[in-house]
């Protein structure tokens, strides 16, 4: 095979566009990367490029080189913020759902239209709401939303 150290860069160029553009989150930016450094290797005469056992073995070694090397910083850079969308329900009105609210369970109340999981505020105040009652949104944590009494 001629000119192996181009296939292996055209490989790791498509695998981080792959991770890049259509795929995240596999992996393939490791293997890119490995597949990168291979390319270096082969140019660099450390392995022959007739030999493909030792190129795929330094292959599967560099990626996870690479694995190791940026899994933590890219864990760290692609880390997201809580989402704050459903912030804006706090302080609107919701009538508990079936089978009421009690303290420390969760239940459910119907919220613009849709009914949405619940449980009662720890200082509410209240043990229990029947079902039908009017309760205020207080917090949203997730997809559960925090009542009390209106």
């Amino acid at each position: 095979m001629e000119h192996i150290a181009l296939w292996w860069l055209v490989a790791g160029a498509v695998m981080v566009a792959m991770e890049a553009f259509a795929i995240a989150g596999v992996g393939l930016l490791f293997a890119g990367f490995g597949a990168l450094s291979v390319a270096l290797i082969v140019e660099s005469n450390i392995v022959d490029e007739t030999s493909i056992l030792a190129q795929i073995a330094w292959w599967c070694t560099m990626t996870v080189v690479w694995a190791a090397l940026l899994w933590r910083p890219l864990k760290h850079f692609y880390r997201r913020p809580p989402k704050q969308e459903y912030k804006n329900m706090v302080g609107s009105f919701a009538t508990v759902g079936k089978g009421g609210l009690v303290a420390g369970q969760e239940g459910e109340v119907r919220w613009s239209g849709t009914i949405m999981r619940a449980r009662l505020a720890h200082d509410a105040h209240v043990t229990s709401l029947p079902e039908g009652a009017e309760v205020v949104v207080v917090d949203v944590q997730g997809v559960t939303v925090i009542v009390k009494a209106a």
